[in-house]
């Protein structure tokens, strides 16, 4: 299958917007980001409606974007060639199937092949997360991971002790690549396909919520009702500044942590 990539750079004040209506399309199969412009994947069959989309969103907010046509042998090749394995000390080593294993002693290692989903361990977003995680005891909890990507994060839970860990994204390429990581990795997750309606009336140790501000804001209340009394909540996907709008969206939600990288933030939480 080719691929178009479009390369997007946003108008400063349209970062949020533009990133959030974007990723939410579900013709775009995969993103990345590189010095300062987003990379959205999207099949070459679905150029037309995404086009037409993109022409709309350029006329309001102003961005501007060039494209990349990719051929299906030309996709796997980008995707080899640009990643690189993700060390976080001596903790965590992150690496595709085709890096070899890690040098070094390190007390876990991942592959994650991204294929056509988010999370692969570059992001600052993941990173912030990563380190939360290291620190949190999670043996026997639950854990919900919305808008779980390749499930990086849901099997760093299991190898940290987790019981159930279940991954919820509404792309069906998400959950394919959820479901391989985790075989990959020798782990449980649950995969389910969709958003916030199909968490049910399930309650989480955990959840975590690695997505754009714009999603935590629109399922704040069901986010909220997941986390079970005395469970957290880490969310990440947010710039610097929208910690404002998720203390308004969370008020249920003791903030007590956060942390920064470039521009990206993470924070972190307990419900009462």
């Amino acid at each position: 299958m080719d691929f178009l990539v479009y390369w997007i750079v946003p108008d400063s004040g349209y970062v949020d917007r533009i990133h959030a209506e974007i990723s939410l399309r579900q013709e775009v199969a995969g993103m990345e980001e590189r010095e300062g412009a987003f990379g959205f994947y999207v099949p070459a069959t679905h150029e037309g409606e995404f086009s037409a989309f993109l022409a709309g969103l350029q006329e309001e907010t102003g961005l501007s974007f060039r494209v990349e046509r990719l051929n299906d042998q030309n996709w796997n090749a980008v995707w080899e060639s640009q990643f690189e394995p993700v060390i976080l000390d001596n903790w965590m080593h992150i690496r595709a199937d085709f890096h070899p294993p890690a040098s070094g002693t390190v007390e876990h290692e991942l592959i994650i092949n991204p294929a056509n989903a988010f999370g692969t361990g570059h992001h600052e977003t993941t990173r912030l997360i990563l380190t939360w995680l290291r620190y949190q005891d999670l043996t026997d909890t639950t854990i919900l991971d919305f808008g779980a990507g390749t499930g990086i994060l849901g099997i760093v839970t299991y190898q940290l002790g987790a019981s159930t860990v279940v991954g919820i994204d509404i792309r069906r390429e998400a959950v394919e690549s959820m479901q391989s990581n985790a075989v990959r990795n020798e782990a449980t997750i649950i995969a389910r396909k969709g958003s916030a309606e199909v968490i049910g009336e399930d309650l989480f140790d955990v959840v975590i919520a690695n997505v754009n501000l714009d999603v935590l804001q629109m399922h704040a209340l069901k986010l909220t009702a997941a986390i079970r009394a005395g469970g957290r909540l880490v969310v990440s996907g947010i710039l610097s500044g929208d910690d404002r709008a998720i203390l308004q969206a969370y008020p249920a939600i003791h903030w007590d942590w956060m942390n920064q990288e470039g521009e990206w933030i993470a924070m972190a939480g307990h419900k009462p």
